[in-house]
């Protein structure tokens, strides 16, 4: 999924989901089909931050300390990859996983104004 479907995917959640300030004046916060209703946060744990890179080679550098922070480096940054890529693999499925709930929901909705429509 690319960022392009992700950033819709919000999107979408913002669109299809009620929000308090678009209720009429007359309907309290509490306004809901389903009692004590929230949406579980996703477990995927906190993105990691991009290793940061050593600083350039100046002439004031040891080479040898230099070639040992790029190799930490190059180390770091393979396992971040591997992070990273797991980390958006997760965000991406609790999204999927999100649009599907919201599409249930939207069918039940669109059944009861279907019957509601009916003679």
């Amino acid at each position: 999924m690319n960022k392009h479907h992700l950033v819709l995917s919000f999107a979408l959640i913002f669109v299809f989901l009620p929000n308090q300030s678009w209720a009429d004046e007359s309907s309290s916060e509490h306004d809901s089909n389903q009692s004590n209703f929230s949406y579980p946060d996703h477990n995927c744990g906190k993105k990691q931050k991009k290793p940061a890179k050593p600083k350039r080679l100046n002439s004031y550098n040891d080479i040898e300390d230099y070639n040992t922070a790029i190799a930490q480096y190059n180390i770091a940054v393979t396992d971040y990859n591997k992070t990273i890529k797991r980390y958006k693999a997760c965000i991406n499925q609790y999204i999927k996983n999100g649009n599907q709930d919201l599409n249930r929901i939207r069918k039940k909705l669109n059944a009861a104004l279907k019957e509601a429509r009916t003679n």
